[in-house]
């Protein structure tokens, strides 16, 4: 008997698991919506542009994009692991543009963001971006989140932020 009231409370805990606030993720991005705020900042929704609606036509990817605190945030979102979801980085090199990579930095939350430097012309913009999956987990580098997804070392859905602000 008391082996089953063990098991019961440790089974009673698990089911509570879910209903923990995960620091990664806003609470709102758990129930399969995009996110209302961003360490405490509300985000403002921004139209998709024509590339958006292109990327999403051929890949099993949404996007949204956001306005946070005077920056950009570009949220993709994935229902599985798939190559065609890559860092933001490899779409300004193929753009042409310069990009110089910086030292990973740690969020508000506590996880990490890669980091990176763009500049075309005269306008320089600075990038973090991270993955987080379906427990609240987070990868920064695009590269580590495709193996350990494909490998179910992560679990689907992903959403996947890129925030962009002017380095000047």
């Amino acid at each position: 008997m008391r082996g089953r009231r063990a098991f019961l409370g440790v089974a009673a805990l698990a089911a509570l698991v879910p209903l923990v606030a995960r620091p990664g993720v806003p609470e709102s991005a758990a129930v399969g919506d995009w996110p209302v705020e961003l360490d405490g900042v509300a985000l403002r929704p921004l139209p998709p542009s024509e590339l958006d609606r292109t990327f999403a036509q051929s890949a099993p990817i949404e996007v949204a994009r956001f306005e946070h605190d005077g920056a950009h945030l570009v949220l993709r979102r994935v229902p599985h692991a798939t190559p065609k979801l890559h860092s933001l980085r490899e779409c300004y090199r193929g753009s042409g543009r310069s990009v110089r990579p910086l030292q990973d930095v740690v969020r508000p939350g506590g996880e990490r963001a890669s980091a990176f430097e763009v500049t075309e012309m005269e306008q320089r913009l600075l990038v973090h971006e991270w993955i987080v999956d379906a427990d609240g987990r987070v990868e920064s580098d695009f590269q580590s989140w495709y193996w350990h997804a494909s490998t179910s070392r992560l679990r689907p859905p992903f959403l996947a932020f890129a925030r962009v602000e002017r380095a000047d």
